[in-house]
């Protein structure tokens, strides 16, 4: 427990210097994260299959350096992806002895899962005052977990998914929810006034990204724990001391980042 305390501690000074600092700085350390998190991805894949890892972690990395040039939203993301999906099919063409539409198939889904869904933490951070907004990403994830462990470990009763994640309870879940609104109605109220930001209806804001953003937060976490079922492992690596791996800290970050994108765009409209 001292461990997972003390590593959360420095991994959160971590956090704060890179994201008040310039964006190029969170795209390399995003790139950073993408890559390890992908390659465990596909070490751990390895157990069932056999990724063209090296292709997928070429393509992860270049794709998050230049999310500016490469955006979603643009023409040079669909050649990017159309030039990953010919290497790839041609890597397995050529080395049809080791590799089969399978190990295509989790490559390019490896790619998606970890690169393109955090690849919206920098997005995030590109909106108009987005080196606010950023925060809420991993408020929601914090509240969201902070809340399901906590109420969890004293109320928790049911079994949420006993067969994906025994430990997981539905009091924890709700409580994840109640949390997760709680974090960003706080974080709200100080934008509004320490920043002087003028966010209409903020309440009724915080109430939809808190409880959305928490199911979905949970709905990340479960989605690891059921890939970690699949290929029977306990983490996906051991980098991070009393968390597991890269994607065992993230996974929860891969689902909110999109989602709050999405809502700080509409909110702007």
């Amino acid at each position: 427990m001292l461990m997972r305390i003390l590593s959360s501690a420095i991994g959160l000074a971590i956090l704060c210097v890179i994201l008040v600092t310039d964006k190029q700085m969170l795209y390399f350390a995003t790139a950073v994260v993408g890559v390890l998190g992908l390659k465990e991805f596909y070490d751990a894949m390895k157990k069932k299959s056999n990724p063209l890892s090296k292709t997928g972690l070429l393509f992860g990395a270049v794709y998050i350096m230049l999310i500016e040039i490469l955006n979603l939203y643009n023409t040079n993301f669909v050649i990017l992806i159309l030039i990953m999906f010919l290497t790839v099919f041609t890597v397995i063409i050529v080395s049809y002895k080791e590799h089969n539409i399978t190990d295509a198939s989790i490559t390019i889904t490896g790619f998606f899962y970890v690169c393109v869904l955090l690849s919206y933490v920098p997005l995030v951070r590109n909106l108009e005052d987005g080196q606010l907004y950023v925060w809420l990403i991993f408020l929601v994830a914090w509240g969201s977990d902070t809340g399901a462990y906590l109420v969890g470990l004293t109320l928790g009763k049911a079994k949420l998914c006993p067969d994906i994640s025994p430990k997981k309870t539905v009091a924890g879940a709700v409580g994840g929810i109640l949390f997760s609104i709680i974090f960003v109605l706080v974080y709200m109220i100080i934008l509004i006034k320490y920043y002087q930001m003028n966010i209409d209806n903020y309440i009724a804001i915080a109430l939809i990204i808190g409880t959305v953003g928490s199911i979905i937060s949970q709905l990340g976490d479960l989605l690891a724990s059921t890939i970690k079922r699949y290929v029977e492992i306990k983490d996906f690596g051991e980098m991070i001391p009393g968390h597991g791996g890269v994607l065992d800290r993230f996974d929860s970050i891969l689902f909110v980042a999109p989602f709050v994108y999405y809502i700080i765009t509409i909110m702007m409209l």
